[in-house]
């Protein structure tokens, strides 16, 4: 009777397992690691281009839907 959203992402896989229970028992704070927060609608324009324009600014850009 709740609705989830499932994110995927890029891992290794020897490390993911263990980075997914450090995060869930909030040994690591990934909020630092995320540079910028974009609509998802706004991906392209704002999200790949500002990486490719500006490398050096981020690390992480979060798409939000």
């Amino acid at each position: 009777m709740t609705e989830k959203h499932v994110v995927g992402s890029i891992g290794y896989v020897r490390d993911t397992a263990t980075v997914i229970k450090l995060l869930a028992s909030g040994a690591i704070d990934p909020s630092g690691l995320i540079t910028t927060r974009i609509p998802l609608e706004d991906a392209v324009e704002k999200g790949f281009e500002e990486l490719v324009n500006n490398p050096d600014k981020h690390l992480k850009i979060l798409l939000q839907h």
